[in-house]
């Protein structure tokens, strides 16, 4: 071999090996950055299994790292594979923190209710909240109305003799609110009777035999199977209702009805209230019918109403006869206010 070709070739050589030694280098220094993969549960248990002591899986453990966590479980688990006292203390200072559990969000609790109590009523007087019906006061005064929420609410207090209130409370949850209506008696206007009121002679309907006979209103009443016939006479003008004490307690209290007529004459019924108010027309649903018939000077309202509907046992009911005066421009009741003495109707 010459010696030029010689010296060429053994300069490749070197350039050959000294490319293979710079790679091995960068393979090397590359391998070094990558960080070790951390120890699973399986391979130390393998490796204690395998006659690997706890002092050296320890130390393996500390230049590697565990991917889990030393549970009650896991403990019992290594022991079993003859894991020492230090390798499980080591491991545990080893583990990866275990990620918080989100804490279940608690709803709020719901407002607590509030307390109305009222105080200083008169006795037995009727008690509303936002309409609805809640007791009546005690000999005392008092009434208690429980789970109101916190909210403002319309109360309305009602009593036979005084003037009716009404009025916007404001109650806070949980808060016990007590609440003295304090309410008027009622003016005693005496009664005043129209011209036609104090006709000499009553109205009548020939042939008919009157339950009532005044100067303001003749009633009559015709037993008609299950329906009761009432027949109402009453001066052009006037108006006439009918109020049923239901329950027969002598007084206005929840349930009584009330039978009218609207400005066309068109039937209207009712639930009585305290303080002479009443509800819409049409809250109570009744199925009774109107007949109006003009008379020339009179009205003759006739009401068929279903007798179960007077009373459910159908033997009697206390009614009282309210008529409007046009000319009087006021109320009179027959045969007395309601109910102090009312008609006794025998439906049977």
């Amino acid at each position: 071999m010459k010696a030029s070709s010689k010296s060429l070739w053994l300069g490749s050589a070197t350039h050959l090996l000294l490319a293979i030694t710079l790679f091995l280098v960068a393979r090397g220094f590359a391998l070094s950055q990558t960080p070790p993969k951390a120890l699973s549960k399986a391979e130390v248990t393998t490796l204690l299994q395998g006659d690997v002591s706890s002092e050296q899986v320890a130390d393996i453990a500390r230049k590697r790292g565990i991917d889990f966590q030393i549970t009650p479980e896991v403990e019992k688990e290594l022991r079993a594979a003859g894991a020492t006292n230090e390798l499980i203390e080591t491991l545990r200072g080893l583990a990866p923190t275990a990620p918080k559990r989100a804490q279940p969000v608690t709803p709020p609790a719901p407002p607590a209710p509030a307390l109305l109590q009222i105080e200083g009523a008169p006795k037995g007087a009727e008690v509303y909240v936002d309409d609805e019906f809640k007791g009546q006061a005690s000999g005392e005064g008092r009434l208690r109305i429980p789970g109101l929420s916190a909210a403002k609410h319309v109360v309305r207090v009602s009593a036979d003799g005084f003037t009716e209130k009404v009025e916007t409370i404001e109650v806070n949850p949980g808060e016990t609110r007590i609440y003295t209506p304090n309410l008027a008696r009622a003016a005693k206007t005496p009664a005043v009777s129209s011209p036609a009121l104090a006709a000499p002679t009553p109205l009548t309907i020939p042939g008919l035999k009157p339950l009532l006979v005044t100067p303001g209103v003749s009633l009559y009443y015709d037993s008609m199977g299950s329906i009761a016939k009432l027949s109402l006479l009453v001066h052009k003008g006037d108006s006439p209702v009918i109020n049923v004490d239901l329950n027969a307690s002598g007084r206005i209290d929840k349930g009584d009805t009330g039978y009218a007529l609207t400005n066309d004459d068109n039937p209207c019924t009712m639930y009585l209230l305290g303080g002479g108010a009443t509800t819409l027309c049409g809250t109570f649903h009744s199925g009774s019918a109107l007949q109006v018939k003009d008379q020339g000077d009179t009205i003759l309202y006739v009401w068929t109403i279903p007798k179960s509907e007077l009373n459910p046992d159908g033997k009697s009911v206390p009614i009282v006869v309210r008529v409007y005066s046009t000319a009087a421009k006021r109320w009179a009741s027959y045969p007395s206010e309601p109910f102090t003495a009312p008609l006794i109707l025998q439906l049977q």
